[in-house]
């Protein structure tokens, strides 16, 4: 495997950290304690649902985030997909009925 498009990973330009916790032994409050701590000194955005604020730094929904990512594909397990209503050639409104933990924002891009 060639290095050379490493450098985004081990130099990135900022960092988001899904699921920042501040919950003991939780792998977002150590991976948010380690990015903090480091020595990295980018921007970085604390991403968590449920809370408004990580170790006393506001947390980020993806929605507010204001940012462009990239976002990671993961498997999602879909129980229905109904299209409700085609108004026109571009549009397609659909119900979707998904897995635990699901949240769908684009199903296409």
């Amino acid at each position: 495997m060639s290095i050379r498009h490493l450098d985004d990973l081990f130099d990135p330009a900022s960092v988001a950290v899904i699921g920042a916790s501040t919950r003991p032994g939780s792998v977002g409050a150590t991976v948010w304690r380690n990015l903090r701590q480091g020595r990295y000194a980018g921007p970085r955005w604390a991403v968590n649902l449920r809370h408004r604020q990580v170790d006393g730094e506001r947390a980020y929904a993806l929605a507010r985030a204001g940012e462009e990512m990239d976002l990671a594909a993961r498997k999602l397990w879909v129980e229905s997909l109904e299209i409700l209503a085609r108004p026109d050639a571009d549009t397609v409104e659909l119900e979707m009925v998904c897995g635990k933990g699901g949240y769908v924002r684009s199903i296409a891009r």
